[in-house]
């Protein structure tokens, strides 16, 4: 029988014993947000959470992987009709609480698969919580789309089409990664390329550039999109997504046989543990 990787859907029983398989916990996390006028609003959640269904149908025996965390932290994209989106302590918050539940059940490795780049800094924050205040626990954090090879295919496709930087957000690169998964809602009769004037110093969200800057997102593009989806097609989509999700597969053994070494408190006598004055009432695992 083939073994389950949907976490939601274990017993009880199951839950305990994945624990004791020491599996690797998966959270998709992605958007609800404009992608032009072609794609639709979860985008960025249907290619985090299929790229973690795919890493699950390779090796099943060492992950888990949670329902897709769909809202995120758009608040910059609130210009167009139909995005959602949490503010930031309380996404923080959310995504430790739900790390915080995984620990208390005994996992021992957390990995964010991350699918909008808006995520990242609070993700980052979330993250950096769970390691610290659960000792033996790692809580892991990545973009789908920044594993090297991933990159390099994302210059490639931009430099194809005279494009500068990693300038796509419902371009051909998500678009055809979305035709891959599901063609159903996405509208190719509508896909028009849509470029930006500045300087690629400036990443608008993408983590390479050297200037991190995240204004409103119609200040940046009227149709709410960056780059040109009007060649995407499915097939390029499974040759990129082939390759994200076989480096991710490889990051997820490495990551589930990581042992660190014990921390080792220089104060004498041992200082409290750091944080503990953060916590909130019944907050530790």
């Amino acid at each position: 029988m083939r073994r389950k990787t949907n976490y939601s859907q274990l017993t009880w029983p199951e839950a305990k014993e994945a624990i004791s398989e020491e599996r690797v916990v998966l959270l998709p996390t992605g958007s609800i947000e404009g992608h032009g006028p072609h794609c639709p609003l979860d985008t960025d959640t249907v290619i985090a959470d299929g790229v973690c269904k795919r890493i699950a149908e390779i090796i099943p025996d060492q992950v888990l992987v949670l329902p897709p965390l769909s809202i995120g932290l758009a608040n910059n994209h609130m210009d167009f009709p139909g995005t959602l989106s949490f503010t930031e302590p309380t996404y923080i918050n959310m995504v430790y609480e739900i790390c915080m539940g995984i620990a208390h059940h005994g996992f021992k490795r957390i990995l964010i698969i991350n699918g909008h780049g808006g995520n990242q800094p609070a993700l980052d924050v979330a993250a950096r919580m769970v390691n610290n205040r659960f000792p033996g626990v790692l809580c892991g954090l990545m973009t789908y789309y920044s594993t090297p090879k991933a990159m390099k295919i994302d210059a490639k496709y931009a430099a194809a089409q005279g494009l500068t930087g990693s300038q796509d957000h419902g371009g051909f690169g998500e678009t055809s990664c979305y035709l891959a998964f599901n063609p159903d809602p996405v509208n190719m009769d509508k896909a028009q390329k849509a470029d930006i004037p500045y300087s690629s110093a400036f990443g608008f969200g993408a983590e390479d550039a050297p200037v991190i800057l995240m204004p409103y997102w119609s200040t940046i593009t009227p149709l709410g999109m960056l780059g040109d989806p009007r060649k995407a097609n499915a097939d390029d989509g499974n040759r990129y997504l082939n390759v994200v999700v076989e480096e991710i597969v490889q990051i997820v053994k490495d990551f589930k046989k990581m042992n660190l070494l014990p921390r080792n408190d220089q104060h004498t006598p041992p200082a409290p543990a750091w944080g503990t004055h953060f916590f909130a009432k019944g907050d530790k695992a």
